[in-house]
């Protein structure tokens, strides 16, 4: 039976027997003597009576049809829950009190199996989609499936029961997840344990007398420490004896040495008939296949198990006699108290030590392939290119080696010439934009035939062998600070191209060697499955787009410090038989052009160095310290102390690289910003290409003259432009009001208590802790930036 028909059937028997018990206390009344003696003894029952009419919409008032009653074992749960908070509150029969909690409790004891079997506690009964679907967790069947895949469960408000508050519903949640990410990362993990057979599969989901409470308060913090006791001497070593035997403390609850009988011959199944028979059908038949004279097995008579009636008649001789006005103990005035308390305390007791668990599987003392600072340490080395040995090869590889002059890197490659001169496009290449004369734009400070001038991304085995071997070479050069793991690095970090239609906004734009060229290119990292959940695919999105910016400014960098030999080369013998330099006739254009090449130089050197150090730098050695300082925190049990939230992890994560996002102007709101920023990248190389059209001839020194002109006081525009938007950002605080506004939303949100990011926000809290005197003035703006092109930078 599946947690939904559990629910639905131990509702309808638990009605059954409160119908049975009003009967039978209906005819155990003595023949009332007046009327006043009748009314006191039948008024309770009436009110039993009414209520539950009430609840089932069966009311007297209403004749048939009915209404239907809501099948759905929340919705179920909720209605029970509604109608004993009603009569808590409304003043009911103490009588009429006790049987709705006594409801409430047997009908949810599928949805607490259900909640037991998502935090591993016992063991599933419909999978682990029909357990979360019964405590309101929603399985997204458009969510890709595989190992350690978490992400396909999310939370659905309208299928939580009124019980469960939806921050309570996210621990649960987290709880959960962490279990299935604990069971892929590390199996024999002790929380990872087989959990026992329940001891007694009628136990109460709420507790209603303070002893009980107390009673289970000290159970769970037994509990909690003897699961402290198993990890360390896990992490010790020893874990392979604890995984057998497991769990009995997981819930918190321990087996008690069950007292021993006299023996007796039982028939043992047949290993042909177990053959023969399913595997849950050969015990029972086993009996029939075995030889005459076995005594059958001992069983239980039904007499001697506890009815239900018998159970609900227990329950109410227990409550019923320490009741006043109301069933709810001293100790917790409301329902909603004791609900925390006595149902949802054991379950996020549970979810907290599971995140807590897998937090600091992330961090092992002995690093290995879930070692989070190695993987963030190989991002940040890549995709930041602060490795400086994989920066300069991805430079040579894509711009050429950028010391003889701009032409060194624009030639095309071997097969792209062979593929030019028969006229063979590659398959699904994409022709690109023509100029008035038929010739194909082709992009300065381009290598390796990125500069193809037929087809656009660029083909070949060239680029794809040249980007590999600095993958490859980089890691042999960084091994000694990847110690731990199975190694085999070089399968989680590559290059790849990246689908035209993946482009927002379309693919035009990026086809255009001259722009956007090489945001074609994709570095790739493929992570551990366990570790999907924080390095998910939006959070490598953050990297790429970091990556792509970074490449832009290399690129131009690299034009710009090739134009300085470009203007200071002699020309071609057979341009000028003398070796005289570019524009050796015209000193005025001459002048420009050095005037041009030194302030370009002197805006880009700003913005990479801003880009490297100020925006990147500060905020990930901020980031990386706080981790740090979490992993050093974690008590000897392996919990983190203060962090108890993989999701918060995640979160911080994804924050920290927003923030980097926002100080390179790539966030969604900077965008007038930034295409500003690019309008002047557009122009430096629009001059590095006519600098070598002159070079070539292809231009009269005249017309170069007045191009570099017109480029000239372009390119003072645009910068202005720039400027004049960080001035106007610095002036109205904008360096700091990404924090100031996170903090101030993350402290209203952490005030309600139940939102459901209560926790998220908590855990966020600890994590930004420390953070306020580093850089808390323009963390995450651009002042500096402004600081940086204005202070210092050479008079146009």
């Amino acid at each position: 039976m599946g947690p939904r028909n559990q629910t639905l059937h131990a509702f309808a028997h638990a009605l059954s027997t409160i119908l049975t018990h009003i009967t039978t206390s209906l005819r155990s009344l003595p023949p009332p003597t007046h009327f006043s003696a009748a009314s006191y003894q039948l008024t309770p029952i009436h009110s039993l009576l009414s209520s539950l009419c009430t609840l089932t919409r069966r009311t007297l008032d209403h004749p048939p049809p009915y209404r239907p009653l809501s099948i759905w074992p929340t919705r179920l749960l909720s209605r029970v829950h509604a109608q004993l908070s009603g009569a808590l509150t409304g003043a009911e029969e103490s009588l009429v009190q006790a049987v709705l909690a006594w409801l409430l409790g047997w009908s949810a004891r599928g949805w607490v199996g259900a909640a037991e079997g998502w935090l591993g506690l016992r063991e599933l009964t419909g999978g682990e989609g029909a357990e979360a679907e019964m405590l309101g967790i929603a399985a997204d069947d458009e969510e890709e499936e595989g190992e350690g895949a978490t992400s396909a469960y999310e939370i659905d408000p309208a299928l939580l029961p009124s019980f469960l508050p939806p921050a309570h519903a996210s621990t649960i949640l987290d709880g959960g997840r962490s279990l299935i990410l604990l069971r892929t990362a590390r199996p024999d993990h002790p929380l990872c344990a087989p959990p026992p057979a329940p001891a007694q599969e009628t136990a109460p989901a709420w507790h209603w007398r303070t002893e009980e409470i107390l009673a289970l308060e000290e159970e769970l913090r037994a509990g909690a420490e003897e699961a402290r006791r198993r990890v360390a001497r896990w992490r010790a070593g020893d874990g392979g004896e604890q995984v057998q035997e497991a769990g009995s403390e997981a819930g918190g609850k321990s087996e008690r040495p069950v007292p021993s009988e006299p023996q007796r011959e039982e028939p043992q199944p047949d290993p042909a008939a177990q053959e023969k028979y399913e595997p849950e059908l050969a015990p029972m038949f086993a009996l029939f296949d075995a030889p005459p004279g076995t005594r059958p097995p001992a069983t239980s008579s039904p007499s001697s198990e506890p009815s239900t009636l018998s159970h609900l008649l227990a329950f109410l001789a227990r409550i019923l006699p320490t009741s006043g006005p109301t069933i709810l103990p001293t100790s917790h005035p409301t329902l909603e108290h004791l609900t925390n308390a006595t149902l949802l305390l054991p379950l996020l007791r549970r979810s907290a030590q599971l995140s807590s668990a897998l937090l600091t599987v992330y961090f092992p003392e002995e690093e290995d392939d879930l070692h989070l600072p190695t993987h963030l340490l190989l991002l940040r080395r890549f995709l930041f290119l602060s490795s400086e040995p994989f920066a300069r090869r991805v430079r040579t590889a894509l711009f050429g080696p950028g010391t003889g002059g701009s032409d060194e890197g624009i030639t095309r490659g071997t097969r792209a010439k062979l593929r030019a001169r028969m006229g063979i496009p590659l398959p699904g290449d994409a022709v690109l934009p023509s100029s008035a004369e038929g010739a194909g734009e082709w992009g300065v400070g381009l290598g390796l035939g990125l500069d193809e001038r037929a087809s656009w991304p660029p083909g070949g085995a060239e680029l794809s062998l040249a980007l590999r071997s600095c993958v490859v070479d980089t890691l042999a050069e960084i091994r000694g600070e990847l110690e731990g793991g199975e190694g085999g690095w070089e399968k989680r970090v590559g290059f790849a191209v990246r689908e035209l239609e993946e482009e927002e906004g379309g693919g035009g734009r990026w086809l255009d060697p001259q722009g956007r060229a090489l945001d074609f290119l994709y570095l790739s990292y493929s992570a551990p499955p366990a570790l999907k959940v924080l390095i998910t695919p939006q959070i490598l999105g953050h990297y790429q787009k970091i990556f792509n910016f970074l490449l832009r400014i290399f690129r131009v960098e690299t034009v710009l410090r090739s134009l300085y030999y470009d203007i200071t080369r002699p020309l071609a013998p057979w341009l000028c038989p003398e070796p005289v330099p570019l524009f050796h006739s015209n000193l005025a254009a001459r002048s420009t052009l050095h005037t041009f090449r030194f302030h370009a130089h002197s805006f880009i050197s700003s913005l990479l160095s801003y880009t490297t150090d100020r925006a990147i730098t500060s905020h990930w050695r901020t980031f990386t310290e706080r981790l740090n300082k979490l992993h050093t925190s974690s008590d000897d049990a392996g919990e983190a102390e203060e962090l108890r939230n993989v999701e918060s992890l995640r979160a911080h994560h994804e924050m920290v690289l927003r923030r980097i996002r926002g100080a390179c102007m790539l966030e969604e709101r900077q965008r007038p910003l930034f295409e500003r920023v690019m309008d002047v990248f557009r122009t430096v190389l629009e001059f590095g290409k006519l600098v070598q059209g002159a070079r070539r001839g292809a231009l009269g020194e005249e017309e170069a003259a007045r191009e570099v002109e017109r480029l000239f006081g372009e390119y003072k525009e645009r910068v202005d432009r720039v400027v004049g938007v960080l001035s106007i950002l610095s002036e109205r605080g904008g360096g700091a009001g990404g924090v100031t506004r996170r903090r101030r939303a993350t402290s209203d949100v952490s005030d309600a208590d139940d939102s459901p990011g209560a926790v998220l926000d908590a855990d966020l809290d600890v994590l930004l802790r420390g953070e306020e005197g580093v850089h808390a003035a323009d963390a995450g703006g651009l002042a500096e930036l402004h600081v940086r092109l204005t202070v210092g930078a050479p008079r146009m």
